[in-house]
């Protein structure tokens, strides 16, 4: 040992090195094989969990944790074996080329520096988001709109139609929440009938606020299929419902249908989604202006 940096380097057959290396380097090549049977297969089942699960409510509106920190951990672990694997395997052929190893250190790259710190960062932020969605209760029991949050966007009855509100009896929340869909709320509101024997909802709302402006647009569209997809009992099958596009320039898009005594508006704006269900005589569309001020302000 010297720290003389000009004494001259110990003797090793880079060839002989090369044979010490030639299982280890097998073995740093099986592993990214086998890496890949794996990402196909995993990318597989995303496909099929995209194109064929309920990806929405799964994903964006009731997001597993597990699936979250699953997949940014599999991917690093892949670039890992994949960039290990390329960097012995040129170490093993240049070697084998009669290159001595070069003993003296070599500072990381600013971009791999970068790209690792990013990396862990995002895998961090991920889980520690994921914690605290598991530490901040989902009220799944409807409370009194009293106990409601000050800042939860309500639609007013008396205001889309006061001719009900005389049998007016309450109203009712929840709330939910996802990383990605912070805010979830469901707002029903209830009147009894004439008779006074029997309430029910006139009004229900769901309000959801994405993470992402990018992500309304797929929440949206689930609001249409889950809320316009009704059971024939002739075929024994869910079909689609008749529906229109409001020509507005409130929202990014529009629908309305009318089927049984209940009237829809499914609407979206940014990164906000509205449904609105409305049993009443009063032509909702009408009541479009009403309905954005309530959610978008």
């Amino acid at each position: 040992m010297t720290e003389d940096a000009d004494a001259p380097e110990i003797h090793t057959d880079p060839l002989v090195q090369s044979k010490t290396l030639k299982k280890m380097s097998r073995q740093l090549i099986i592993l990214p094989i086998i890496y890949f049977v794996f990402l196909v297969g995993f990318l597989f089942m995303l496909v099929r969990y995209f194109t064929t699960g309920d990806w929405v409510n799964n994903l964006l509106l009731r997001t597993n944790v597990f699936f979250l920190i699953l997949v940014p951990l599999f991917m690093l672990g892949g670039i890992y074996l994949v960039v290990t694997a390329v960097r012995f395997t040129k170490l093993h052929r240049r070697l084998k080329a009669g290159y001595p190893l070069d003993h003296s250190k070599k500072k990381r790259s600013k971009a791999i520096r970068i790209l690792e710190l990013v990396s862990a960062s995002a895998l961090v932020f991920m889980i520690l988001s994921n914690l605290a969605n598991l530490s901040r209760p989902n009220n799944y029991s409807y409370q009194p709109l009293s106990d409601a949050p000050g800042d939860m966007p309500a639609l007013s009855l008396a205001e889309i139609d006061s001719r009900q509100s005389v049998y007016y009896s309450g109203a009712h929340f929840d709330s939910r929440h996802s990383p990605l869909v912070p805010e979830q709320y469901t707002v029903g509101v209830n009147i009894q009938t004439d008779e006074m024997d029997h309430i029910r909802t006139v009004l229900h709302t769901n309000f959801y606020k994405t993470a992402f402006p990018g992500l309304a647009k797929p929440v949206y569209k689930e609001m249409i299929q889950a809320n316009f997809k009704r059971f024939n009992m002739t075929t024994s099958e869910r079909e689609m419902q008749d529906y229109e596009t409001l020509d507005t320039t409130l929202f990014d898009e529009a629908v309305y249908t009318q089927f049984d005594d209940k009237q829809y508006i499914i609407a979206y704006q940014d990164k906000t989604v509205i449904v609105v269900r409305y049993v009443g005589d009063v032509y909702l569309p009408d009541k479009l202006e009403l309905i954005a001020d309530a959610f978008l302000h």
